[in-house]
């Protein structure tokens, strides 16, 4: 994706420069061990100054700095280009420890980090439950919190009367958006710690032990949906408008005209969220009847609620109709994914659509257009969702629990939230007024510099993230108000595009468009009723996976397997009657060679 923009405080800038000369010993520094996804936090592709106008890092002898003598603040000039951005850019774990060295630097502290990865929350749950890991901070889906919450791996955010952590929770409250995180009606406070064992039929929750909100800060979030190539060979029969639609269902994936034009993930919660829709399609559809004639209190947050119960069954009744759905699902499929879904988008080749996590979309999308020229496009099906998001949490056996907080609230400000979602492509749970800019410039129409009327737009909006960040009617009548955060895209059918310099060469890219990018980096406000948050499967969790195991080892369909074995026996059958022929024939042989010889 675009070179991302963002600055480091003067003063860490100077002490990433002069950092390779000081005499600080490992030993004598506070290490900060973090456990994350693989490729989930800013990388720079080096370490250095880097000029936006040049669009790469400069040796020595291209710029100039000079040091603010009060501040400490390090400022660089671009000498070929004097009055472009020029800033000092490194990896976001390099950027904490500076950070972290300068808020400490009366204390006389110094820190350095470990930073290791994992490929799936499972391998991190399990990294945990040995006993033997040290990490001071890990970053895992919602709902893996969930079951560390429920194992007690967990340490909870927050001590009472405890000043530091008092003051990170205020900052964390004036970052983060209050439809995920703080808020009573936050997606965070409705999510309880899970019962380790209970009976079918009562409630599975142990409200004692608290929401996630306790436990972890959201980092990313996204949605699970489909993306989709217009232009893929086995797609040609539609028009967009017609395909557009065709995926705005979960019905597509079981149509026999996507037939072996897809691939769905390797991966049980994914598809499990679009057999659970579509098992209970009918009662959920019931549900919005109800919702419609006013028999559901407090409106779309009661029916989001009632909808999340029917979202979360996992009985084992309902484990042999998801069985059987999801049979149907991949029997419709080119085949399962575990992380290629994305590549084979940007392709163009093996597949037309792909069941696909929203900030995988993002970057797909991108890449496409970017590399192929191809418009990809991406849908929240209107039947519902799974939203998800992945979190940082302190395990109880972190030593350090006040730096880990630190590193939490530094990753949740402003200016790492916008590199971090740039390079990641998944959505950050930051909503400061410069998230709101940076979201406009990538995609509101009255940032393109372009004319345009209103066929030509979609509003699109998505007040709801910012809600408590940005105010109704500002102060500062400079500032954004809430209303700016309903965004003016284009429509597909407009093709007005803009030139980006990227890798060396001018690449022409579409503004935002209605169904891309946008749309994979956040649901419009009105579909949030239909997104739901998946837990932990609980009890029913070895259930699930001996279902899964089952679904994913029993490659092809029983009419498949019918037709396969008369085949087999067929073959076998003639092999056998080769066999016996020729054993007849070389009988008839001998008997002739014997009668000759008589």
């Amino acid at each position: 994706m675009r070179k991302n923009k963002f600055a480091l405080f003067g003063a860490l800038l100077l002490g990433a420069i002069s950092c390779a000369g000081c005499s600080t010993s490992s030993k004598d520094k506070i290490i900060i061990r973090v456990l994350n996804s693989a490729d989930y936090i800013y990388e720079a592709e080096e370490e250095g100054v880097y000029c936006e106008e040049c669009g790469k890092y400069l040796s020595e002898k291209e710029y100039n700095s000079s040091i603010d003598e009060e501040t400490g603040e390090v400022t660089y000039t671009c000498k070929e280009h004097p009055d472009a951005e020029v800033y000092y850019d490194c990896d976001m774990m390099e950027q904490f420890v500076h950070y972290m060295d300068d808020l400490y630097k009366d204390e006389g502290l110094k820190f350095d980090y470990v930073y290791d990865t994992f490929d799936t929350p499972e391998t991190c749950y399990n990294e945990m439950m040995t006993g033997k890991s040290n990490y001071d901070i890990v970053n895992v889906s919602d709902y893996m919190i969930q079951k560390m919450m429920t194992n007690d791996l967990l340490h909870p955010l927050f001590e009472k009367d405890n000043e530091h952590d008092a003051d990170i929770k205020q900052s964390l409250s004036d970052n983060l958006s209050d439809y995920l995180w703080g808020e009573e009606e936050s997606i965070y406070n409705k999510i309880y710690c899970k019962k380790a064992d209970y009976k079918d039929g009562e409630d599975p929750y142990d409200y004692e032990k608290g929401v996630l909100a306790d436990y972890a800060v959201p980092y990313m979030w996204g949605t699970v949906g489909v993306m989709y190539n217009p232009a893929f060979k086995g797609y040609q029969q539609f028009t967009l408008d017609e395909l557009q639609e065709k995926f705005t269902s979960w019905e597509a994936l079981y149509d026999a005209s996507t037939k072996g034009s897809f691939s769905i993930k390797d991966s049980v919660r994914d598809v499990y969220a679009v057999s659970i829709i579509h098992v209970y399609h009918d009662e959920i559809e019931a549900l919005k009847e109800k919702y419609h004639v006013g028999e559901i209190d407090e409106d779309l947050i009661g029916f989001n609620r009632e909808m999340t119960v029917i979202f979360n069954r996992c009985d084992e009744k309902t484990l042999k109709k998801i069985s059987a759905d999801m049979n149907k699902l991949k029997d419709n499929a080119f085949g399962f994914e575990v992380d290629s879904g994305k590549t084979d988008m940007v392709s163009g080749e093996k597949i037309g659509a792909n069941l696909a996590w929203s900030g995988d979309a993002t970057w797909a999308i991108y890449e496409a257009q970017t590399e192929n020229d191809a418009e990809i496009y991406f849908s929240v099906p209107d039947e519902g969702t799974n939203i998800f998001t992945d979190s940082w949490a302190i395990p109880k056996v972190s030593k350090n629990h006040q730096y880990a907080l630190d590193f939490i609230d530094f990753m949740c400000q402003e200016d790492q939230a916008i590199a971090n979602m740039d390079y990641v492509g998944y959505t950050t749970s930051t909503s400061t007024e410069g998230i709101l800019e940076y979201i406009r410039d990538m995609y509101d129409v009255n940032e393109s510099g372009e004319d345009f009327t209103a066929e030509d737009y979609h509003e699109y909006d998505i007040r709801y993230f910012f809600e408590g960040s940005i105010d109704e009617i500002p102060a500062d009548p400079e500032a954004y108000c809430l209303d700016d955060a309903i965004l003016q895209v284009w429509t597909p059918t407009t093709k007005l595009t803009y030139e980006e310099e990227i890798d060396g060469k001018m690449t022409t890219i579409p503004y935002a468009v209605y169904g891309r990018m946008i749309t994979a980096q956040f649901p419009e406000q009105s579909q949030l009723h239909m997104l739901c948050m998946m837990d932990d499967y609980g009890k029913y969790n070895q259930s699930v996976i001996e279902m899964w195991q089952q679904v994913r080892t029993n490659p092809l369909p029983l009419w498949a397997i019918i037709v396969l074995a008369v085949q087999v026996l067929a073959v076998v059958g003639f092999i056998v009657y080769l066999i016996i022929d020729k054993k007849r024939f070389n009988k008839a042989k001998a008997r002739r060679v014997i009668s000759k010889q008589k």
